[in-house]
C-alpha cells in the first residue's frame, strides 16, 4: 500500500473541504458574519476545534514517517516516545461524535457527514501511523514480537484517549506535569473505574482490528489473471 501518503493527503484536503463547505452553511446567512464573531460560540459553531483535533492527529502520522531516517537506535526511540504521546491524538476524532447534535441553520445530515468523515480521517492517521511503525521496528524484532508491540501501543493509546477525553489531559502536558500525570495514571489503574474498561476494550479492538485489516491489505501479493 505505497498510496497511503497519497489517500491520506486527499482525505485531509477533502476534510477541510467539508469544514469549509460546512462554514459557509453556517455563516453564509445575511447575519453570518455578525455571528462568526460573537466569540466564543462561533468556535463552537463552527466546528473549528475539529480542524485543530485533525491538526494534532496528522503529528503521530508525521511523527512516523520520521522513524527511517533515525539511523541511531536510541534516537529512534525517543521519536518512538514522542509519537506514542500524541497517537491518542489519531482516534480522538472519533470521540468528537458526542458533538454531534443540531446546531440550526445547518441541516444536521450535514454535521453527521463531517463528524463521521472527520472521523474516518483521524482513524486512518492512526492505523497508517502503527503500520508505519511496525515497519520501523522490524530492523531490531521479529514479525510476530512488532505485532505484539502493536497491541501494546494500541492498549496505550486507549488509555492516553480516555486521559484526553474524559479527564481532558493534554498530550503536551507529559512534558509540562510529568509527575502529576503519572500519579494521576497510577490512581487511575490501582482502581479503574467501568468507562476506563470500557475505553481500553473498545478502542484496543478498534485499533487492533484495523491495524491487522491494513496489514494485510499491504503485505498481501495481488493475484495474476489466468484466463
Amino acid at each position: 500500500m505505497k498510496n497511503i501518503p497519497i489517500i491520506i493527503l486527499v482525505q485531509i484536503l477533502a476534510a477541510t473541504a467539508l469544514l469549509a463547505w460546512r462554514y459557509l452553511l453556517a455563516y453564509g446567512e445575511p447575519n453570518g458574519y455578525a455571528a462568526f464573531t460573537s466569540f466564543p460560540a462561533a468556535g463552537s459553531q463552527a466546528l473549528l476545534f475539529l480542524g485543530w483535533n485533525l491538526f494534532l492527529a496528522l503529528v503521530p502520522y508525521a511523527l512516523s514517517l520520521l522513524l527511517p531516517m533515525a539511523q541511531h537506535r536510541l534516537l529512534g526511540a525517543a521519536v518512538l516516545f514522542i509519537w506514542l504521546l500524541f497517537l491518542p491524538n489519531a482516534p480522538y476524532l472519533i470521540t468528537d461524535l458526542i458533538h454531534l447534535r443540531p446546531r440550526p441553520p445547518v441541516p444536521i445530515w450535514a454535521d453527521i457527514l463531517v463528524f463521521f468523515f472527520f472521523a474516518w480521517t483521524g482513524l486512518l492517521l492512526g492505523l497508517a501511523s502503527l503500520l508505519n511503525v511496525q515497519r520501523y521496528l522490524l530492523r531490531w524484532h521479529t514479525i510476530k514480537q512488532t505485532h505484539f508491540w502493536i497491541i501494546g501501543f494500541a492498549v496505550l493509546s486507549s488509555f492516553g484517549l480516555y486521559l484526553g477525553r474524559v479527564d481532558r489531559w493534554n498530550s503536551w502536558e507529559a512534558f509540562l506535569e510529568p509527575m502529576h500525570l503519572l500519579r494521576h495514571s497510577l490512581s487511575l489503574l490501582s482502581d479503574p473505574p467501568i468507562v476506563l474498561l470500557a475505553f481500553l476494550g473498545f478502542f484496543t479492538l478498534l485499533q487492533g482490528l484495523g491495524y491487522a485489516f491494513f496489514y494485510h491489505l499491504s503485505t498481501s501479493n495481488p493475484k495474476t489473471s489466468t484466463r
